[in-house]
């Protein structure tokens, strides 16, 4: 059967619950300054793509939370940008209650100035046969603190299970902070899941063989730091309209004076 189209869905703003039917192929942003969504169901036989962008002002005070659920046969593909509010805190989790579904759970984040943010991503498995991935890249600058979980959580029953959990962060000042704790809980054999995190900072080999190339060093750092966050986000073809929005943020950060702008 057929799935039903629908290109990026609103959600009242008094809603936090929406149930995706079944059989559809969902398009849905989100930009919870104006929506309250705390979860979302994935029934059988249908595929969520799911966008929340975050440009807060720097004075804003953020907390958010969403669970998202997958029935039977169901796949979410959901991407997250995070670069305003002054304090965030973001709890974003994927339960897989069916059967031979798969998530791709993408972050993005970007902070700086004195931005303090608390990130929680995770996946809980409580049937068999289901896979997920998460991806969560970051930048810090100034003297912004950022703090991410991530936890995959396996249960007794969830046997045939497939997980990921990646965490990597760009430090570019000595006094920002980043940490990140991967976790994995597993109570069962049968599964695969793997976890890797670091925090770095700029290739001193790769500044110098742009700078070769007669770039001047800003600008040399400028296209690492693109280049290190794109996979996060470029892979996602339904969020091409978005791009150039995504990259303007990125810009916007880094805030090299004096120097001509370039396509990130």
């Amino acid at each position: 059967m057929a799935k039903k189209k629908y290109k990026f869905l609103n959600i009242g703003t008094g809603q936090n619950i929406w149930q995706v039917p079944r059989n559809t192929q969902a398009y849905l942003m989100l930009d919870p300054a104006v929506c309250n969504l705390q979860k979302i169901v994935v029934h059988n036989h249908t595929v969520l793509h799911l966008f929340c962008f975050y440009q807060f002002e720097q004075a804003d005070n953020i907390s958010f939370n969403l669970k998202i659920y997958l029935k039977n046969e169901a796949k979410a593909i959901i991407t997250q940008c995070y670069f305003g509010g002054q304090s965030v805190q973001a709890d974003c989790g994927l339960v897989f209650e069916g059967q031979y579904s798969s998530a791709d759970l993408n972050v993005l984040y970007f902070a700086d100035q004195k931005q303090v943010f608390d990130f929680k991503f995770g996946a809980e498995f409580l049937a068999p046969n289901n896979k997920s991935k998460i991806l969560i890249k970051g930048i810090v600058k100034d003297e912004a603190k950022v703090k991410v979980d991530g936890t995959i959580s396996i249960g007794e029953s969830a046997k045939a299970s497939d997980a990921s959990l990646a965490e990597h962060a760009l430090n570019l000042s000595r006094r920002a902070s980043v940490r990140h704790l991967p976790v994995l809980k597993i109570d069962t054999n049968d599964v695969k899941a793997v976890h890797a995190a670091s925090v770095s900072k700029l290739n001193d080999e790769d500044v110098f063989y742009l700078k070769s190339r007669g770039l001047p060093e800003p600008l040399a750092e400028k296209i690492l730091i693109a280049s290190f966050l794109k996979n996060v986000y470029m892979n996602q073809e339904h969020l091409e309209d978005y791009f150039c929005k995504i990259d303007e943020m990125i810009e916007g950060k880094l805030k090299i004076e004096n120097e001509k702008s370039i396509s990130l």
